[in-house]
């Protein structure tokens, strides 16, 4: 059975009209005046973009076709946490929109920014905010598209828990992103019930996650191993020392100062 999501290379969750724009960019690039490659591997592809977006843009049909991969799919192979576009049709798209994109750039220069920003979700979700705002023109409302396809992905991967949810953004934000693909394949092995002793399992793997986000993990279930706690507790400790011998100092230093002044009268 044809993979109609791999086809268009959208997510499982896209609406109808992230459905509707990635079709619009995939003609664009596959059409044969345009195609520098094989033609008639282009002809091919066409034909099946063509029938993917004739069922995903009917809801009938997607809803029907949707029960069909569910009951085809194996349990033993969980879905990867990302699905890379193709090289060669991310290239051509660049090549086609690059005139669109660098006077985008002159008028939106914090599309770059945003678009670095996506990249570390997935190359596939920075790719289609690319696709969103290019075909539609809506270059004034990117950091709603590129909140809307943040937020889709993420509950694609990791469901609707909130507090979950927003530990995952600021985990990928801030360049963790080794440790949220381990949490994305055991959840997917184990199921989100087993959220707090997949944490206590690969969380002391990431001493920095434990020290930056500790009452997120708390929040999600996490009991802090022992030994990691008197670590931190430790830590703290001689901060908190290095900042009362800073403060002992600076009074010395003070009283110092002001006992020459007296003495120097």
């Amino acid at each position: 059975m044809q993979d109609h999501y791999s086809i268009l290379g959208v997510p499982r969750n896209a609406d109808q009209e992230l459905i509707k724009i990635t079709y619009r960019a995939l003609v664009r690039i596959y059409h044969s005046d345009l195609y520098k490659g094989d033609k008639k591997f282009a002809d091919e592809h066409l034909k099946k973009i063509n029938i993917a977006y004739e069922i995903l843009s009917d809801p009938k049909a997607r809803k029907k076709y949707d029960e069909q991969v569910k009951q085809s799919v194996k349990e033993d192979e969980p879905p990867q946490y990302e699905d890379e576009t193709s090289k060669e049709e991310y290239e051509i798209y660049q090549k086609l929109i690059k005139e669109e994109w660098r006077y985008a750039l002159e008028f939106y220069p914090e599309l770059k920014t945003e678009y670095e920003i996506l990249q570390k979700y997935s190359k596939q979700l920075a790719y289609r905010f690319q696709i969103w705002l290019v075909e539609t023109k809506s270059f004034d409302d990117f950091n709603k598209i590129s909140g809307l396809l943040k937020t889709g992905f993420i509950i694609l991967k990791f469901g609707v828990n909130e507090d979950l949810n927003e530990f995952v953004k600021d985990l990928i934000e801030n360049g963790h992103k080794k440790y949220v693909i381990e949490l994305y394949n055991s959840l997917n092995r184990l199921g989100i019930n087993s959220l707090g002793r997949i944490l206590e399992r690969i969380t002391p793997k990431y001493p920095q996650i434990e020290e930056d986000y500790p009452r997120d993990l708390y929040n999600l279930g996490y009991s802090e191993p022992e030994n990691v706690r008197q670590r931190r507790l430790n830590k703290i400790a001689n901060k908190d020392s290095s900042k009362l011998v800073a403060y002992i100092f600076y009074i010395f230093i003070g009283a110092v100062v002001i006992m020459g002044f007296f003495y120097s009268d």
